[in-house]
């Protein structure tokens, strides 16, 4: 209901009919269907697809610094999301190099199987007739579109490196793999 896939009587909506088209789960079908009113859909696809895999980064013992210094590289101000996008850009940049995963510290595996969820999830969209947009650079849209399918998780800062859920009123704090921790002036809203 919160973002849009039923309404008020627990009958889905065209947008929740749509969502159901996708094998996702319904917040990620939300952003990816949107994404193409956004212009936006390819960088998307590929947010989704590495949302649908398990930790990307690498930490190694005994070369923790290394790899947080590695890992810092890729983070994009403000954004898991836009981070994710950016390691897999640059993957595709050295032609998905399992050499290069390995000197930056990213599990080459991981990064496969996004691919790979990336390729089938094209194909659903294909069938479905949803259309491929690409939005260049401009990420400010990305997080717009972000938006709309993970209102239901947002929460505004309260106090020092401490947000309140918008939704439950609980008291959350940064995750320390965030792209967010330990940034000095934190966004009033996450």
């Amino acid at each position: 209901w919160l973002i849009g896939a039923i309404d008020n009587f627990g009958e889905l909506t065209k947008l929740g009919t749509e969502m159901s088209k996708l094998p996702l789960q319904p917040s990620l079908s939300k952003i990816l269907l949107k994404s193409v009113e956004f212009g936006c859909s390819a960088e998307m696809l590929i947010i989704v697809s590495m949302l649908s895999i398990s930790q990307i980064f690498q930490r190694p013992k005994g070369r923790e610094k290394e790899s947080d210094k590695e890992r810092s590289r890729f983070f994009i101000a403000g954004s898991d999301h836009l981070t994710l996008l950016n390691v897999y850009l640059q993957w595709k940049s050295n032609r998905f190099s399992t050499k290069w995963c390995s000197k930056c510290f990213i599990q080459s595996r991981s990064l496969s199987k996004a691919e790979d969820i990336r390729k089938q999830l094209l194909r659903v969209m294909e069938s479905q007739n949803i259309q491929l947009k690409s939005i260049g650079s401009n990420w400010d849209v990305i997080r717009h579109c972000i938006c709309t399918g993970f209102s239901h998780q947002a929460a505004k800062l309260s106090g020092l490196k401490r947000y309140v859920h918008l939704r439950t009123g609980m008291h959350t704090q940064i995750h320390p793999t965030s792209a967010l921790f330990g940034m000095g002036d934190l966004p009033p809203y996450v």
